[in-house]
């Protein structure tokens, strides 16, 4: 290329970035001219402009309130000048004041303060039905009575309050009332004489807040009002000076939850935590209280508390707990318990069970060790303590187990969190079998066929051996099978099995091979079984010999000597014969068969076989069943008459026959008839005691029993099957679990599914350790490590997972989980379609057109069928649905499907929300969610956008495109001007010229290719042209 070339590169470089710059600067301006103004002020004022930015010049002051603010997405910028207000001195005046309904407002970088104390009520900044709007990186001081530093009121709710440096004299630093909920307080700093955050709502985030109290009667952190739940308040520092002061005080407040605070109290008479009114259900986790000053307690419970509290990790440096006369709270402390497993050789052991029992031996936790051989980590409850009672649950007992390893046994103390490495050691050897040869004779002694199986549940087989008749050993794969040669005679086969830990485990059978007398094998009876019949028993029997078989003679004791009862003549050779007996009595008998071949050579089985006929009831007898007035927890003693015991078990039924609290074959053994179990209620109930022999027969004894509360009668010693006894509970049981509903759901196979579901306690009477599980086939569907106590009357949400196992068939499973406590279980049902995808929906965009919000999106078949769809489609918000609607559409096999939903805002409210939509199918069904943001006052234009990534993505993606359409706008009149067009046989060729000048020229529209010939002279017209243009 000549220099002319490399000019013109550089030249196309030049324009493409000159139009780049020139289209990101006009976008630039069309943003800060049209969308955002920009204004200074350099007085108090009312500040009612839309979309705009205010900058403050410098100091400022006003007698009453500084700065109104009237309009939505304002800035206040202080750039650091100070706001001074109230200077005379009345009631109600504040420093930036939003009275009205907005959002969008950011107030920052500013100094404010109350010039005069004497005013009642000054807040420095005042938020009255504000909400998506920040207060970021200001300075405020306030010395007036109530003169909070924030104060947020009438639903205010969804702002960012940060990075402020607040101090307070008389009043509190930051507070929210009045249903301002989900506001987000992180990172400031707070020195006051009177309360550092009042919290009266629900749902705000309270986090790195550094709070410094002095004074008397003060909190650090205060939570009042029962609207005060489902607050988060972490990784905050609290100092506490003075007297009668407390780091965090609940006031009626339930259920939030306080992770990794540090309380550090100095003074006299001061509190860490303190705990007033009904504030139930509170949990305070990873957290340091340390007081160490003078009368100070680390907690305290008021004499109006009540409820229950949750310490996990929670470190009392003085150890110091207060229960005022009067209260009936209750404390419950838990430690996190870790553990990791490894095996003899000190690698690592996955799925390992480790359970634990507390020191009266109820359950208290359970879990299996992952891949890496550590358990998933378990909060256990290491005590409980109310005014009256402290109940220690040490010393837990901790079992590690796991099929085909001994069970370790370890007992701990919990006093603080604790990790213990366990190891769980396979000294079990294999389970081996030698299926053949049997203990029999043979009449050949060649290919004698050898069979063994082996397995090891531990660590695995590492080798099977066998020999014969104590010869070498040789070695066998095991789970083989094979044949070997013997000598005539007798023969024993001994087979050795040993696992990697060189467990070993040994068997062997007895055999005989007779090339000369009868070979017999006995069939039926089986040695060592059991009949529960007299009346025709069979005997059967196989005979081999090559000359053919004479006689056979059965042999039996039932007779009262080993005599012969039957004789067969010419029996099958090579079959199996048979007869049958009656015999009279239950006992354990002995047989055999002794044959006789043509050439009178005899033989009988290598082995007599034993078997026992037991036609006869086992009879049970329930001895006690004992009760204690107000408890639900009932043991009983019983006992049976019966000398081939194979199992026995045990039902609850209530007194309409049902089963009880899913009391329902529960497995006893046959040397301990004993069991302890809990019912749901105070009722009249039936134990059934169950006993099965060897033989198969089977008995049952019933006994009634009844649980009563105080006052009530009852005789709990009666006999079986008799009526109803004493009287039914009081209408408030002391024991009484329900468990929500839980809703239908849709998922995909190997999907998880993070769910919750409601425990409530509506007995009269604490539960403890409350606990979900999956129901049996279930268990492993449901993962759930809450565990939690329920005071009466007590609500609690459980969060768990449900995860689908790659195995699980498509389609509906009708899912059971069950609710455990101490003292009761309860169950749930719902219906969980699983499902492989048949098609999907993808959501392409959410657009916010004012009143109304577009959701546009896509539907793929990946069936291969043509599909029709019945859709459904809401929005929701904490589960509450809105703008629902329907449609049907068709869909072709392995089609991709553009649609779009129109949802109008209605009156719906400002806030976060699910968009839902679902699809139904003869094939499949498919759902998809995505968040929308509800704009209660939206902004026109580019504005809504750019509150978004969405709207950001969809700005730089317009400018990418107009870059686009401009550059090979370019690129085409480029080549327009650097070409030459020609036409040949209706087909336009752009034949490019190097170095093009501009001539004039009228171009030849008659030149085909005919035309080429010589003596064409549009040809040579043609020709001649472009000869020229080279030259040029």
């Amino acid at each position: 290329m000549d220099k002319r070339g490399y000019l013109n590169k550089a030249a196309k470089s030049l324009i493409v970035v000159i139009i780049l710059f020139s289209l990101i600067w006009i976008g630039y301006l069309i943003y800060s001219a049209f969308l955002v103004s920009a204004a200074q002020v350099s007085s108090c004022q009312i500040l009612s402009t839309d979309n705009t930015i205010y900058y403050l010049t410098q100091n400022v002051s006003s007698n009453g309130t500084c700065f109104t603010i009237t309009a939505n997405n304002i800035t206040l910028d202080g750039n650091g000048s100070k706001i001074t207000y109230g200077i005379n001195g009345t009631s109600n005046q504040y420093g930036v004041y939003l009275p009205n309904e907005l959002e969008q407002i950011t107030i920052k970088n500013l100094i404010i303060e109350q010039k005069n104390s004497s005013g009642t009520d000054n807040y420095a900044i005042y938020f009255n039905t504000i909400s998506n709007s920040r207060i970021n990186n200001n300075t405020i001081i306030t010395n007036g009575s109530g003169s909070n530093g924030v104060e947020l009121v009438t639903s205010s709710g969804s702002n960012i309050i940060s990075n402020n440096t607040i101090t307070i004299q008389s009043a509190k630093g930051i507070s929210t009332a009045s249903g301002s909920v989900s506001n987000t307080i992180v990172d400031n700093k707070i020195i006051s004489g009177d309360g550092g955050i009042v919290i009266s709502t629900s749902f705000n985030n309270i986090k790195n807040n550094t709070i410094n109290i002095t004074g008397s009667n003060n909190n650090g952190i205060l939570l009042t009002s029962s609207s005060a739940y489902n607050n988060n308040i972490n990784n905050n520092t609290i100092i506490i000076n003075g007297s009668s002061n407390s780091g965090i005080q609940l006031s009626s407040a339930s259920n939030n939850t306080f992770v990794i605070n540090i309380i550090t109290i100095t003074g006299t008479n001061n509190l860490g935590i303190l705990i007033a009114s009904l504030s139930d259900k509170n949990i305070f986790i990873d957290s340091i209280i340390n007081a160490s000053g003078s009368s100070s307690n680390d907690t305290q419970f008021s004499s109006s508390s009540s409820g229950t509290i949750n310490f996990t990790n929670v470190t009392l440096a003085n150890n110091k707990v207060g229960f005022a006369s009067g209260s009936t709270a209750r404390l419950n402390v838990h430690w996190y318990f870790d553990s990791n497993v490894t095996q003899n050789n000190n690698s690592i052991l996955p799925n390992v069970n480790i359970s634990g029992y507390n020191v009266s031996g109820a359950f208290a936790f359970s879990n299996l060790t992952g891949s890496n051989g550590i358990m998933g980590r378990q909060i256990v409850l290491a005590y409980w303590q109310n005014r009256t009672v402290f109940s220690d649950q040490n010393n837990y007992t901790i079992n590690f187990t796991k099929t085909g390893y001994n069970t370790t046994s370890i007992s701990r103390n919990f006093t603080t969190n604790l990790f213990l490495e366990a190891q769980v050691n396979d000294s079990i050897a294999p389970t081996i079998a030698i299926n053949d040869p049997q203990p029999q004779t043979y009449s050949r002694n060649t290919s004698i066929p050898f069979n063994n199986t082996a397995s090891d549940l531990g660590v695995g087989l590492s080798q099977c051996k066998w020999n014969l008749d104590n010869g070498a050993n040789s070695t066998v794969t095991c789970n083989s099978n094979i044949t070997f040669n013997a000598s005539e005679g007798t023969h024993t086969l001994n087979l050795y099995s040993n696992d990697s830990f060189n467990n070993l485990a040994y068997k062997n059978v007895t055999f005989r091979t007779d090339l000369t007398s009868p070979a017999v094998v006995l069939n039926a009876p089986l040695d060592n079984s059991y009949l529960n019949y007299q009346n025709n028993i069979y005997f059967n029997y196989t005979p081999t010999d090559s000359n053919g078989i004479d006689t056979c003679k059965l042999y039996g004791n039932w007779t009262g000597s080993f005599a012969v009862n039957y004789t067969w003549i010419s029996p099958n050779n090579a079959t199996q014969n048979s007869t049958s007996l009656n015999i009279t009595n239950d006992n354990q008998y002995i047989w055999n068969v002794e044959c006789n071949d043509t050439l009178n050579n005899n033989a009988s089985a290598i082995n007599n076989f034993t078997f026992t006929i037991d036609t006869t009831l086992p009879v049970i007898s329930i001895d006690t069943i004992t009760t204690t007035t107000d408890s639900k927890t009932v043991s009983f003693n019983s006992s049976y008459t019966e000398v081939n015991c194979n199992n026995t078990f045990y039902s609850v039924l209530t007194s309409s026959g049902a089963i009880e609290n899913l009391i329902e074959n529960v497995s006893l053994s046959c040397s301990n008839m004993n069991d302890t179990f809990t019912v749901s209620s105070f009722a009249t109930y039936n134990l059934k005691v169950y006993v099965r022999d060897k033989a198969g027969n089977e008995n049952s004894k019933t006994k009634s029993f009844a649980t009563e509360q105080s006052g009530g009668g009852g005789d709990t010693g009666s006999s079986g099957g008799g009526g109803s006894l004493g009287r039914r509970a009081n209408k408030t049981e002391d024991f009484s679990l329900l468990l929500s509903k839980i809703s239908d759901i849709i998922i995909r196979k190997i999907e998880k599914k993070s769910l919750s579901i409601q425990f409530t306690n509506n007995g009269a009477k604490f539960l403890n350790n409350c606990r979900l599980k999956g129901n049996a086939e279930f268990e492993s569907w449901i993962e759930s490590i809450d565990e939690k106590d329920l005071a009466p009357g007590q609500k609690e949400e459980f969060i768990f997972t449900l995860k689908i196992p790659e195995e699980v068939a498509e389609g509906e499973h009708k899912v059971i989980v069950n609710g455990i406590c101490e003292e009761i279980n309860s169950s749930s049902e719902f219906n969980v379609f699983v499902t492989t995808d048949k098609f999907e929906f993808r959501i392409k965009d959410i657009i916010d057109e004012g009143d109304n919000i577009k959701v546009v999106y896509s539907i793929i078949e990946l069936s291969n069928n043509t599909q029709t769809l019945n859709i459904e489609y809401w929005i929701e918000k904490n589960s509450e649905r809105f703008l629902e609607g329907s449609k049907t559409l068709q869909i072709g096999a392995l089609a991709t499907l553009d649609d779009s939903i129109v949802l109008s805002k209605g009156e719906l409210v400002s806030g976060i929300y699910a968009f839902k939509i679902r699809g139904v199918s003869e094939y499949g069904q498919s759902i998809i969610e995505e968040s929308i943001v509800v704009s209660k006052n939206p902004l026109t234009g580019l504005v809504t956008l750019i509150g978004t990534p969405q709207g950001l993505i969809s700005i730089v993606a317009v400018l990418l495109i107009v870059i686009v359409i401009v550059f090979i706008t370019i690129r085409k009149v480029w080549s327009k001007k650097m070409g030459l067009k020609t036409e040949k046989g209706g087909i336009v060729h752009v034949r490019k010229i190097p170095q093009l000048r501009p001539v004039k020229y009228q171009p030849i529209r008659q030149a085909s290719l005919s035309n080429k010939q010589s003596g064409s002279n549009a040809y040579k017209r043609l020709k001649d042209y472009e000869l020229k243009q080279l030259k040029e």
